[in-house]
């Protein structure tokens, strides 16, 4: 039974009222209104009852309410006493336009036992309906089932206390039995959405819908509306009365909502609209983002009047769906940019490719029309009909937002999600797809993937981790089972996999090849080098400390003890056995390169340098270059201390020489490098070169 708040409010005095209710009480507001002292009538004001609840949250209603002379009663949603703690509720009378008065008092809602200590969220819960059954009925009702079926918003970890609490009166209700009573059949559904209400509507998509008899949904920006090149109300309401024409919010001045920092402002954008296009008698569930823009603040507005929103951003609906910032195909104008592989996006060839991939995803897709467009020309309005003439043929289901949400809402849709942020949350769709980007991987329990699987089929953002199995695995290296990690992160062009034997150690890696949208080739990774953590070894380390047939590459950053320079650097240790063991260190930002082995198995011999690298040398200079005369021969000797006879020069030039000059370089003593510059053209050259010498040991 729900309870009622009556209340006194004068136009020329404070209120000083406060009222306790239980928390998720029915609850029915009866206010009797006079203006300094005499009853105030009605009959010519609209009312808005809005709340700002403990959690910081708003509501606002205006449906429900009757009037009569200076009294209205009003039965309050559930959400005016979902969140325990103080909720301050403020009634606004506006007559011929103008907002008239405002009155507030407070309601002190005393939080519900069954809940504990823990404050319920802004959403409808299917623990909340529970709630109702226990307490009004001890059972479940056929209605309170339905509820349960079409809400969402409990976890399972709820569920299992409210089951835990209920167990003495053997009323309890199962999780499974949720899930079971909100599963549906998956299928592909098609949704026409059309922007802006321009007149363009009248002439281009209601002859489709009469002669398909499929439905459109129409975005409607309200301070548009009957100025010049746009639908008047009583046409906008024609075509709603036929029953083949949604209307959803377009907000009330097509403003960027992401760009919006103020929360008024949002509601005025987001709230006003809904609560015209309410009054005028339209059934309003969807919010379609101008621009495609929105924000985590605009979407904490959108919630409290609206079941989804709509953005521009490219791509498919699949279950659990982005509740908040469902996807769309563009047609028409405001073309999808195109990807590697795809067809021109202005195309039916492109259309036709999306629609196909809807139906092998059992994917929800919308298109995106602005039928009042320039670019939308008679040639898209051609390609319009050859899509829907193309979605009738497959039999697919056309539906407005409203029904496509009966198939495909979430039955728990917790935290806050866009396509281009993710947030922290938890969806899980009908069919009981678990999704959230907490959790970074999916288990694809199916056998639909095989080599040739398209990226497009791998959920984004996510590892999906798959089995193939013998009988699957042909073009699979060696077609041998095995185990199948396909990162799919951002966009194709990072896509990689993974694959891993099954009972055999082996790994290949591919990657995505979005120019020609095919994988590549699959190539082994070496699983014979070990990358080891920064300076978790020294000089000193004992050969026998590093494991067996195996490479291990260590970078050294501050550990040297027991190498041969201070510098650090990076330590490769190669071990076969005991008898063949070296290591080579190669030092930071040098030539320099060191070697060693184990003679036993168990020391090291000392360190012997490998490479010695000279600082390099100009010869000639931009002032006064080197003039090398025809067939001459030029040579230039300098000191390099620990070069040796039999040593191994290299001659390493800065910039490329100019043609007809050729080089050599050799030791002819010990502690001392010869370079030659030969010219073998018939005529003089001037160069002027930096070079740098090093010398490999024997």
């Amino acid at each position: 039974m729900a309870s009622k708040i009556v209340v006194n409010l004068d136009t020329s005095k404070d209120t000083f009222l406060n009222s306790k209710c239980k928390q998720n009480d029915d609850l029915i507001l009866e206010a009797n209104i006079f203006e300094n002292g005499a009853a105030k009538d009605l009959s010519n004001c609209s009312i808005v009852v809005q709340a700002k609840k403990a959690d910081n949250t708003y509501i606002i209603q205006n449906t429900d309410i009757t009037k009569d002379k200076n009294k209205f009663i009003v039965n309050l949603v559930r959400d005016f006493t979902r969140v325990p703690g103080e909720t301050k509720i403020e009634v606004v009378l506006t007559e011929s336009s103008k907002q008239n008065t405002t009155f507030s008092f407070c309601l002190e809602v005393i939080g519900s036992v069954i809940r504990g200590a823990e404050e319920s969220k802004d959403l409808i819960t299917s623990l909340e309906v529970m709630q109702d059954a226990v307490v009004e009925m001890g059972k479940i009702s056929e209605e309170t089932k339905e509820l349960i079926k079409n809400s969402g918003a409990a976890s399972k970890e709820e569920m299992n206390k409210v089951n835990a609490s209920l167990a003495e009166n053997n009323n309890i209700i199962k999780w499974n039995e949720l899930y079971n009573n909100s599963k549906k059949n998956p299928k592909c559904l098609v949704t026409f959405m059309d922007d802006d209400c321009r007149t363009q509507v009248l002439t281009r998509l209601k002859p489709l819908a009469d002669r398909y008899n499929i439905p459109f949904s129409l975005a409607c920006t309200t301070d548009w509306v009957g100025t010049s090149g746009f639908m008047t109300w009583e046409q906008i309401k024609a075509l709603y009365d036929t029953g083949k024409f949604e209307i959803t919010n377009h907000t009330k001045s097509h403003k960027a909502l992401g760009e919006i920092k103020n929360e008024s402002e949002l509601i005025e954008e987001i709230v006003t609209p809904f609560n015209i296009l309410t009054e005028k008698g339209f059934d309003v569930e969807t919010l379609t983002y101008p621009f495609g823009s929105t924000s985590e603040l605009a979407r904490d507005v959108i919630r409290r009047n609206h079941l989804n929103a709509v953005a521009t951003f490219k791509g498919l609906n699949e279950m659990p769906i982005n509740t908040y910032y469902m996807y769309r195909i563009g047609q028409g104008s405001y073309f999808d940019p195109q990807a590697e592989g795809e067809p021109s996006t202005n195309t039916f060839e492109y259309l036709k490719t999306k629609v196909d991939e809807a139906v092998s995803k059992n994917a929800w897709i919308i298109f995106k029309l602005h039928c009042g467009a320039s670019e939308h020309t008679e040639a898209q309005q051609v390609i319009l009909e050859q899509l829907v003439q193309y979605v009738k043929s497959l039999n697919l289901e056309v539906v407005t937002m409203k029904e496509g949400m009966k198939t495909f809402k979430n039955i728990v849709d917790a935290g806050d999600i866009d396509g281009s942020f993710p947030k922290h949350n938890v969806r899980i769709s009908p069919l009981g797809d678990f999704d959230s980007y907490d959790v970074p991987s999916y288990l694809d329990q199916t056998d639909n993937v095989n080599f040739s699987t398209p990226i497009s089929y791998f959920k984004k953002n996510k590892v999906t981790i798959t089995t193939i199995a013998t009988a699957n695995a042909t073009g699979f290296p060696e077609n041998r089972g095995g185990t199948l990690l396909t990162y799919y992160i951002k966009d194709t062009s990072f896509p990689y996999q993974e694959y891993i034997f099954a009972n055999k150690l082996g790994k290949y890696i591919r990657f995505w090849d979005k120019s020609t949208n095919a994988w590549g080739k699959f190539i082994q990774i070496n699983s014979n080098i070990l990358q080891l953590l920064p300076n978790t070894v020294t000089g000193s380390t004992l050969p026998t400390e590093f494991e067996n047939q195996k490479m291990s590459v260590c970078v050294l950053s501050n550990n040297t003890v027991g190498m041969p320079t201070t510098s650090g650097g990076v330590l490769e240790t190669y071990r076969n056995g005991t008898t063949y063991i070296y290591q080579k260190f190669y030092v930071y930002n040098s030539d320099e390169v060191y070697y060693r082995r184990s003679v036993d198995g168990t020391t090291w011999t000392t360190w012997l340098k490998l490479c010695v690298s000279t600082t390099p040398i100009n010869y000639g200079n931009a002032s006064s270059p080197k003039i090398l005369g025809a067939k001459v021969l030029f040579e230039v000797e300098q000191n390099h201390s620990g070069v040796l006879v039999g040593d191994f020069p290299i001659l390493a030039m800065r910039t490329p020489l100019p043609s007809g000059i050729i080089t050599s370089i050799d030791v002819p003593s010990d502690g001392k490098v010869r370079v030659k510059f030969y010219n073998t053209t018939d005529s003089a050259i001037e160069f002027n070169q930096w070079y740098r010498v090093k010398v490999l040991k024997v």
